[in-house]
């Protein structure tokens, strides 16, 4: 993913990543912060970003994720982002890292649920994007790997 030459096509990080995917053992989950109108200033939603992946360390072996700051300050600041755990869903991150309960967890794709083209494009979406996100301009990003 981080060395990759390219994100898409069949010498792509994610056309690798969707056929090495173990759909029985990791899981694909959306997250979103639950108190959104309340990130006013893009400086202290990006650090907010960056404080929770420092609490996040000790599933670093058992997560990859990619944290975006979407929107403007004018309109509304937005944390989202899709996370790659290794079981059905995030328990190890909120166990880790109690900030993880501020968020609402969406399950994209894993054991017995497969990947939709729709939760697939999400995915690629969140990933590899590094201008737009939703149709908003995305601030920061920041890769938990």
């Amino acid at each position: 993913y981080s060395n990759a030459k390219t994100y898409d096509g069949p010498d792509g990080s994610m056309t690798w990543f969707w056929e090495n995917l173990d759909l029985d053992g990791w899981s694909v989950y959306h997250m979103n912060y639950d108190y959104n109108s309340e990130n006013k200033r893009t400086f202290m939603a990006a650090n907010a970003i960056t404080g929770f992946l420092q609490r996040s360390d000790e599933v670093r072996k058992w997560a990859f994720g990619v944290m975006d700051l979407i929107g403007t300050e004018e309109t509304v600041l937005e944390i989202k982002g899709i996370w790659l755990f290794r079981g059905d869903g995030p328990q190890c991150l909120k166990d880790a890292n109690d900030d993880a309960n501020w968020y609402t967890w969406k399950k994209l794709c894993g054991p017995g649920m497969p990947a939709s083209d729709e939760a697939k494009a999400q995915i690629f979406a969140y990933w590899t994007e590094e201008n737009e996100l939703e149709g908003k301009p995305i601030q920061d990003s920041k890769v938990f790997k």
